[in-house]
Formats: structure tokens, C-alpha cells, sequence
């Protein structure tokens, strides 16, 4: 298994997006950006030569074994590659550099160029006949990801009308409450989850997570646990 060298590939990934819909290919902040994600799919394919990442039912997937923790640091990147149609990348070494630049403009929204020298695939495969998820894993991390979009939208509600809607928050937080009860290890395991790009939101689902599944352990009811998860 190498989610942590898928993890660290589409960082790069979406590093080198931000830069070309920034500047030229040229420009010295997107060269270093193209570098680090060559040198990122350059592990990833190491010992291998050919990965399928692929989308399934909200998450990634590696060889048709779902990445969890991956799924939720990278889910708006997942969300912008679904926009684009994009259900699965398939990577051949020696990658070429023409193909992940196209890569990251076609997901990016920068180009509709898509990668022509065939080490970038773009649904090539598929997991068909794979069943979604049914597990605590997937059902507490749907959970997780409502928080996240929830805490997303309280700050777009304030910097655009100065105002806060929490209702949203509410659900989100009992969502997680529920999750915290009855999988409680799959919730734990999940609050170690970070995201350098979006710290703060991640940070404060995890703090929800750890305070709920503390009451529950001490006997709180969830009267008077929900505003404790949604303080935090």
C-alpha cells in the first residue's frame, strides 16, 4: 500500500494546479512546482512502473483498495477532478513532464489540453464491480467530510455577509456524535488526519472528534455534547 506516496503526489499535484492557473510554464514558481510533482510520481511509480488511481463512491482509491485518510485531505481536489470528469488516472514511468503539466491544467480548469504522450491516462480504468463501502471507515468519514465543507461555508457566510449560519454546523456535529458512539476507534483514527493547505478547518474537526468521543466515555449526553462539538 502507498498512500503516503499518493498523498504526496497529489500535494504536488495540486501545488503545480495553483501555479499554472498563476502563471506561464516558464515562470520560476511553476518549474519548481512541475519538479517536485516529477519527483513525487517518481516515487509513487517506483518498483512498480504503472499505478490506477481511481475514483470511487467520494473516495480514492489505489488498485481497488480505498485510500482513507488521502480521501479526506484531498476531497476538494477530488471534487475538482469529478468536475472534470476524471474517474481514474492511470501513471506509466518514465512519466513524461508534457503529460503531468496537461494533468494539472486539465484538472485546474487552466486548459483543456488533455495529456497526449500516454504516461497520464485519463479513465483508462475502472473499478468495476466494486461495491461502496459499507464500513465504520466510510461511514465516519462522510461524517468527517460534512464537518469540513460545514466549517467551509461558516467562513464564506462571514467574509461574504458577516454573519454565521450554524445550522449546518449542528448536523455536522451530530453526524460525528453519532459516529463517535458507535465507531468510536474509526473516529479516532480518522482525528489524525491533517491538511497543511486547510489546518485550521481540519484541526477543528479533529478537537470535535476527540471532545465527543471523551464525553461519550465519561457518560455526557449529547444534549450536552453537540455545543461542546460545535464550540470546538
Amino acid at each position: 500500500m502507498k498512500e503516503r506516496e499518493v498523498s504526496h503526489f497529489l500535494r504536488a499535484l495540486r501545488r503545480l494546479m495553483r501555479q499554472l492557473s498563476l502563471y506561464p510554464v516558464a515562470h520560476p514558481l511553476t518549474v519548481e512546482a512541475a519538479i517536485t510533482a516529477e519527483t513525487a510520481a517518481a516515487e509513487l511509480l517506483s518498483g512498480v512502473g504503472r499505478t490506477d488511481i481511481a475514483i470511487f463512491d467520494s473516495a480514492f482509491y489505489l488498485d481497488r483498495v480505498v485510500l482513507p485518510h488521502t480521501s479526506l485531505e484531498y476531497h476538494v481536489l477530488l471534487r475538482d477532478m469529478q468536475a472534470r470528469g476524471i474517474d481514474s488516472i492511470t501513471l506509466e514511468a518514465p512519466l513524461s513532464h508534457d503529460d503531468l503539466e496537461d494533468l494539472a491544467a486539465f484538472i485546474g480548469g487552466s486548459s483543456d489540453d488533455l495529456p497526449a504522450d500516454g504516461t497520464v491516462r485519463l479513465n483508462d480504468y475502472s473499478l468495476s464491480g466494486l461495491e461502496p463501502e459499507e464500513s465504520s471507515m466510510s461511514a465516519v468519514r462522510r461524517s468527517y467530510t460534512d464537518g469540513i465543507d460545514a466549517l467551509r461555508g461558516v467562513t464564506s457566510s462571514m467574509a461574504s455577509q458577516g454573519a454565521i449560519e450554524l445550522s449546518a454546523v449542528v448536523d455536522a456535529v451530530e453526524g460525528l456524535f453519532e459516529h463517535a458512539v458507535s465507531h468510536s476507534s474509526a473516529s479516532l483514527l480518522l482525528s489524525t488526519v491533517k491538511s497543511h493547505d486547510e489546518y485550521t478547518f481540519f484541526h477543528s474537526v479533529n478537537t470535535c472528534i476527540l471532545a465527543l468521543a471523551t464525553g461519550r466515555m465519561i457518560g455526557v449526553d449529547k444534549e450536552s455534547l453537540v455545543p461542546v462539538g460545535v464550540g470546538a
